[in-house]
C-alpha cells in the first residue's frame, strides 16, 4: 500500500465513523431511540476506531524506525562537536562565576567600616 493510500484509507475509516456518529445524533428520532442506536452502534464503532488505530500504528512504526536508523550516524557526527561545545560553556560559566565571587568579595570588604588603629 503507498502512502497515500493508506492516508485515503484512515481518513476515510475516520469520517465513517464520525459521520456515523452525527447521523446517528442528528437523526430526527426521540432520544431514547437515539440511545438505543447509539448503544447499539457503539461496539462497532469501537472496533473501527481500533482497526483504524492499528493500522495507522503499522504504518508509522516503520517510518519512525527508519528514520531513527538515518538519524544515528548524524548524532554521531556532532556528539563530540557538542560536547565540547558543553566543555568550553562549563568552564567559561565557572571563571564567570569566579570573577563575580571575587568582585562580591571585594565589595563586601570595601563597604565594611574601616577600624581606627591604636589611638
Amino acid at each position: 500500500m503507498s502512502d497515500s493510500s493508506g492516508s485515503n484509507i484512515n481518513a476515510f475509516l475516520i469520517g465513517l465513523i464520525i459521520g456515523g456518529a452525527l447521523g446517528v445524533f442528528f437523526a430526527p428520532d426521540k432520544g431514547e431511540e437515539t440511545r438505543k442506536k447509539f448503544k447499539k452502534n457503539y461496539k462497532e464503532w469501537s472496533k473501527k476506531a481500533l482497526e483504524v488505530a492499528e493500522e495507522l500504528q503499522e504504518e508509522v512504526e516503520p517510518r519512525v524506525e527508519q528514520a531513527t536508523e538515518a538519524i544515528k550516524p548524524i548524532v554521531r557526527e556532532i556528539e563530540p562537536v557538542v560536547e565540547e561545545g558543553l566543555s568550553a560553556t562549563r568552564q567559561e560559566l565557572d571563571q564567570t562565576v569566579k570573577r563575580a565571587r571575587a568582585e562580591l568579595k571585594k565589595r563586601i570588604q570595601r563597604s565594611r567600616p574601616q577600624q581606627f588603629k591604636g589611638v
